[in-house]
């Protein structure tokens, strides 16, 4: 693994070999191990400033290196063979330390999943999404700060999940039928789904079978404005002919 033992390790395997002393500084964080960069004020910055992941994450692959103060950003094996320059032996670096070895094995390691919120039931389906969205009616203070009436929450459903944090909706087909809840953060600009599930167009049950205008907005708290300015069956693009409303959803999913 890529802990601070390694980094001791390649620190005094560089000092041999170039008679340059990198790494003076070395701080172990939760997924990066902090050091001097060896990149900016010859390697002898007093506080380390570079940070070299020690696993694959959603923001880099295990050994990315990247300095948070001169921008620097390669990979473990990249910066040994800038370091030591003719001195670098790639067979000798592998057999000693295995860096590349580690980083392909890192590839097979299954990673936890994270969970996105916590379900106050166990089961989830179809049938009882109604009874859960019966537990969330309660209208938020964060509504009212959006400008999204009473009124309006009251015809989308909307509620706010307590434990999580979260505004719900209901998710609903072109005939009305709750598919699935829909959540949106209060504290993070972040929408969440059930996993796996093919959203239609939201407010799709809502339009005739025919519609001259339509409004495409980007999500539903930007519906929901629209329901209290009494424009949700109007468009910002004009057609003189009658669009369907099964080209509407082919269109926009």
């Amino acid at each position: 693994m890529i802990d601070e033992k390694l980094i001791v390790d390649l620190r005094q395997y560089i000092l041999a070999k170039t008679g340059v002393l990198y790494f003076n500084r070395i701080k172990s964080t939760t997924k990066d191990l902090m050091v001097s960069c060896p990149f900016h004020k010859e390697g002898q910055e007093r506080k380390p400033s570079c940070g070299i992941k020690k696993q694959t994450d959603d923001k880099g692959q295990i050994g990315t290196v990247h300095c948070f103060s001169c921008g620097v950003t390669t990979n473990i094996s990249l910066m040994l063979q800038q370091l030591l320059g003719p001195q670098y032996n790639e067979d000798e670096i592998e057999s000693m330390f295995g860096i590349k070895t580690l980083i392909v094995q890192d590839t097979f390691i299954e990673k936890p999943k994270t969970t996105l919120f916590k379900l106050p039931v166990k089961n989830t389906n179809v049938e009882n999404s109604e009874n859960i969205l019966r537990q969330y009616r309660y209208y938020h203070p964060y509504l009212q700060q959006r400008k999204i009436t009473k009124e309006v929450a009251q015809i989308y459903d909307i509620g706010y999940d307590e434990y999580n944090k979260h505004i719900t909706f209901p998710i609903r087909d072109i005939n009305k039928t709750v598919i699935g809840i829909g959540r949106r953060s209060i504290n993070y600009k972040k929408y969440f789904y059930p996993s796996g599930m093919t959203k239609p167009l939201y407010g799709v049950y809502e339009l005739p079978r025919f519609v001259r205008y339509l409004w495409i907005v980007e999500g539903p708290f930007n519906l929901w404005s629209l329901k209290g300015w009494n424009k949700t069956r109007s468009s910002l693009i004009r057609n003189r002919n009658r669009l369907s409303i099964r080209t509407v959803i082919k269109n926009t999913l």
